[in-house]
């Protein structure tokens, strides 16, 4: 459990310093797939999943990019 809010607390300042939505969704698919790899998920969805966050994540104010 630590190592999966380890690495999703490292992830989210990482997306702000990202200059585009193509760098964020590729950090988000990268990180999601590494948190579904240490809690033992489907790897492919949580690349996915997180592909897509990074992706709108400064669209939706939660990225820190204003």
């Amino acid at each position: 459990m630590r190592k999966l809010l380890a690495i999703g607390l490292l992830a989210m300042p990482l997306q702000a310093c990202m200059d585009n939505d193509i760098q964020r969704g590729l950090l988000g698919a990268g990180v999601g797939a590494a948190l579904t790899q240490a809690t033992g998920g489907n790897l492919y969805a949580g690349a996915v999943l997180g592909g897509l966050f990074g992706t709108v994540c400064d669209d939706v104010n939660v990225c820190g990019r204003r």
